[in-house]
This record gives structure tokens, sequence and C-alpha cells, in this order.
């Protein structure tokens, strides 16, 4: 259940198809967002920040890791704050945003493994690895330019996982925050102290991808088995199941009049889902297909392959630029931007 058109009015490309020469060599992996900006994180080892309005590059990429960037974070919702890089490595870097994309501070093998989440607020970075742990960072600075280039400082190491972390989130006010592991396993810790508030074990599904919402007494899970859940943090239970991705969920946002969820998957769609009225039920109201979208940029991307060897290793890069990797939700602008082989915007009332 596509949408029926792929209109110039519903979709644009970023960069717009008369500059891919702008665009990340591979796939994109990560997304974050400013009121302005959308920053993307790829499998190049750069990172590109984007002018909303203009489609095109903020300022030039920004280098300076070893490794694919798979995670992102900004300080802040303004367009002068900080963003902050992890990457398959386990390195970290911090960039000035408002001062050019400047590289201000790194941290190498911040962990063991590869990061693949982080969330910042209020002062805090958390990061979870594949290395089975989270960590806490504060931006710190003894200097007098402490807004120009700011420090981290390792504060608390989080252990109680024995998996990869797959994700974590932290409250508005940053004082809580929850991670979830690979073998289904929920930690709730304290931030200022690095206590673990609450163990629960067997949560219905593994969250590739966690948020918080209902007053931060749930979180929001894109799941690795396609589905998008709500868990309440006090059971550990199931509230509600969405069923319709045909492969694992990167990423789901509940929108703010919370009967709409919009979520994103490997299998090449955004969908939105919506509540119907006095019931706990929800179903599909629109499907989004990315897979369709970028078709157009795959003879710009995916050279023709002349040998059955590079035909075999063709399809397998085809059929990962039809992933969509990562989302972000623009409601004030009510769009949608999607990740994967391409980064393109979808507007979300067509």
């Amino acid at each position: 259940m596509s949408d029926p058109s792929l209109s110039s009015t519903s979709i644009a490309y970023i960069p717009d198809l008369e500059h891919q020469d702008e665009s990340h060599t591979s796939t994109v992996y990560c997304l974050s967002s400013t009121p302005s900006y959308i920053i993307s994180g790829g499998k190049d080892q750069s990172i590109r920040v984007w002018s909303k309005s203009t489609h095109r590059l903020a300022f030039p990429p920004l280098v300076g890791h070893a490794g694919a960037i798979v995670a992102l974070a900004v300080s802040g919702s303004d367009d002068g704050g900080f963003l902050f890089s992890g990457d398959s490595r386990g390195n970290i870097r911090v960039w000035n945003i408002g001062n050019g994309g400047t590289l201000v501070t790194s941290v190498d093998q911040a962990h063991a493994d590869a990061l693949l989440g982080m969330d910042f607020q209020k002062g805090t970075l958390i990061t979870a690895s594949r290395d089975q742990s989270a960590k806490s960072w504060h931006l710190v600075s003894d200097t007098e330019n402490a807004l120009l280039s700011p420090g981290l400082q390792h504060k608390h190491t989080l252990l109680g996982h024995n998996y990869p972390v797959l994700s974590v989130c932290m409250t508005q006010d940053g004082k809580r925050a929850v991670s979830v592991s690979g073998n289904r396993a929920m930690r709730i810790w304290d931030v200022e102290t690095g206590r673990m508030i609450k163990a629960v074990e067997d949560i219905p599904r593994a969250g590739s991808r966690i948020r918080f919402i209902d007053e931060e007494t749930k979180i929001l899970a894109a799941c690795s088995d396609g589905t998008i859940c709500v868990i309440d943090l006090e059971s550990g239970g199931e509230d509600v199941c969405l069923v319709g991705h045909g492969n694992v969920a990167c990423a789901a946002y509940l929108l703010e009049d919370d009967v709409r969820i919009v979520s994103a998957s490997y299998d090449g769609s955004a969908r939105v889902w919506k509540k119907i009225p006095g019931a706990n039920e929800w179903v599909m109201e629109r499907c989004f297909s990315y897979k369709d979208a970028v078709s157009v940029l795959k003879p710009v991307f995916l050279p023709k392959a002349e040998t059955v060897e590079e035909r075999g290793k063709a399809n397998d890069r085809s059929r990962s630029f039809d992933m969509v990797k990562d989302m972000v939700v623009d409601e004030a602008e009510g769009r949608v931007y999607l990740s994967g082989g391409a980064i393109v915007r979808w507007k979300l009332g067509e």
C-alpha cells in the first residue's frame, strides 16, 4: 500500500539531483537535526551538515573519524550547539556546529567496540556500545573558551548488560537513562551516580532504537524483529505492538498528537500508524516506499556490472541501497527525513 505517486511535491533529495557530487560516497547510517540543518553520518567516515532550505552542504564535510559513523546526537535544539558523533571503532568526536563544524574534542577508544547509539541531555552524553556497556560523559571545560572548545569527561561506565547495548535514551531533565540490549534486557540508570535503578529481563522484544514517551513512563521501541512496540518501564510489559514491517525496524517516533506513530525499516519503507479512537489499537494509515524514491539515484551510485562476480556484488549493494537505516521527523515543517543509500525528504501530510 505504497503512495501511488512520488511527485516532486511530496519528496525531495538531499542533496538535490543536480548536486549529487556533494553526497556521501557510501551508505548513510545515521541522521540528526537542528531547526536549520539535517546532519548525516556515513560508512565513508564523514559527517555532512545540510541546509534544510537549500538541500546543499552548509559547510564542507566533517572528517576526523577512523571508522564508519554510526551514531549522532546534538546539544540542545538550536543551530549553534555541539554535535556528537560515534564510529564503528568506538571513537567519539565533538564538533562545534555554530563555528562551521570545527572539531573541538576527540575521545579515541571511548568504547572497546563499535558505538551503537547515543543521547545528550543537560550537559551529559550517554553512549551505548557493542562492548556490552553504556557510558556517561560530561561536557566540561576549564578554559575561558568553554563555549568554543569543551572537553568530554568520562563520568561512569554503566555495567549490567551481558550482550551488546543497542540503544539508550535519557529523560529531558538528564536524571535517568534507559538502555536495552540484544538479548531483550532493559536497564534503568541514575545518570548522576551511575547506579542501576532497575533491571528488567526478557522484555518482549529487542529494541534497536528507543525513545521516551507518555510523560517518560514508557519507551517507544523500533525492534529488530520489525515490530514497533511500547514498553511500560514499571512492568516491562508491552502495551502496544505494531506489525507490518518486513525487516529490522530502525526508528520510530510518536507525533505530538499522541495518536500517530511514524516508523522506518530496513524493508525500504516508512509507515504512519494511527490509533483508533477509544481503543488501544493502531492501524497503518500510510506507507511510503523509500525503495522506489531512491531508485532514480541508483545509476549514479551503482556502476554497471559486467561479470557474474560484479553482478553478484551489485545486487548486494542494490539491496543495501534500498534499506532505510535511520529517520528524523521534523514536526514543525511536517517532513520526514530518511537515510540509507541516499537521503530523502518526505512530506508527512502527502
